[in-house]
């Protein structure tokens, strides 16, 4: 991000470049364009110098400040906003990456249920998690690629809120909420990420609707340097729970049928001692 004052005064410009609606300067209010974007990586390359989102892009909003000098400006700046991104690319972030650390945690946690018993369970749980108590974000080999992105943002004094955000991908959901201090420049937001299978996709299931537990993707810092910190550990700890409960009530299965075998055998010793006793008596009667 560079200054927000530079991307404040940019964007009536930019509106006109790509948009080709008139402009005749800069105001205090922006009245709510409705705007078809053909490529959003452009726009943001000319507004920030970086173009890490790509798609093609719905974009509505009203925004409002009022100042002489750019903090008043920053600090003043309100609004709505709606976005609907189409297609979407996004850098620094490789799914296909964080995918597979999900599925090797799945991997190890199935160790984890087909225990031979509940101590070697715990055991096994122990190092799975000791294993992925500290996971590092993969380097983004590729970018990631969305079918759609929409949400909304509420701007108050200089603050961008999104609590909506969706974004569909090949093999799963996502749902992003958090803000953006556009006058501290520094960002708070997490994206909850569901992957799932191909088949669920298929049946065009939201996020809502996936019986999957997410994990998380932080952006959290300052916007300049802004980086994703991928985050398993409310993940871990509940797929690690659902292991252990399946472990014990697997081990609970086998000890009642192991009861269960042993009461059996104990009435079939009792109903051959029976029957030698009721044998030996009929002997004795007919002699």
């Amino acid at each position: 991000f560079k200054d927000i004052i530079n991307w404040i005064l940019k964007i009536p410009q930019m509106f006109f470049r790509y948009m080709r609606i008139p402009f005749s300067g800069f105001g205090t209010v922006v009245p709510q364009p409705l705007l078809d974007v053909p490529q959003i990586g452009p726009l943001l390359k000319d507004l920030w110098g970086d173009d890490k989102l790509r798609g093609r892009t719905d974009l509505s909003f009203e925004l409002a400040a009022r100042g002489n000098d750019p903090d008043a400006i920053r600090k003043t700046l309100g609004g709505n906003a709606r976005f609907e991104i189409r297609d979407a690319e996004v850098k620094d972030i490789d799914m296909a990456q964080l995918q597979k650390i999900v599925n090797e945690i799945d991997n190890d946690l199935k160790a984890v249920i087909n225990a031979a018993n509940l101590v070697e369970a715990k055991t096994r749980l122990d190092q799975v998690k000791q294993k992925f108590s500290t996971i590092k974000n993969p380097e983004a080999d590729n970018a990631s690629y969305f079918s759609d992105i929409t949400g909304t943002v509420q701007i108050k004094n200089g603050l961008a809120q999104n609590n909506d955000l969706r974004a569909r991908l090949p093999f799963g959901r996502i749902h992003g909420e958090g803000s953006f201090d556009l006058v501290r420049l520094y960002s708070d937001y997490t994206a909850f990420i569901k992957l799932t299978s191909k088949g669920e996709v298929e049946q065009g299931k939201t996020y809502e609707q996936m019986d999957r537990t997410p994990f998380k993707i932080h952006f959290k810092g300052p916007l300049d340097s802004l980086k994703p910190q991928p985050d398993f550990s409310d993940y871990l700890q509940a797929e690690s729970r659902n292991a252990l409960d399946d472990a014990e009530a697997r081990a609970k299965a086998e000890l009642e049928q192991k009861a269960d075998e042993k009461v059996e055998q104990e009435k079939e010793k009792l109903k051959q001692k029976l029957e030698e006793k009721a044998g030996d008596a009929l002997k004795k009667l007919f002699k």
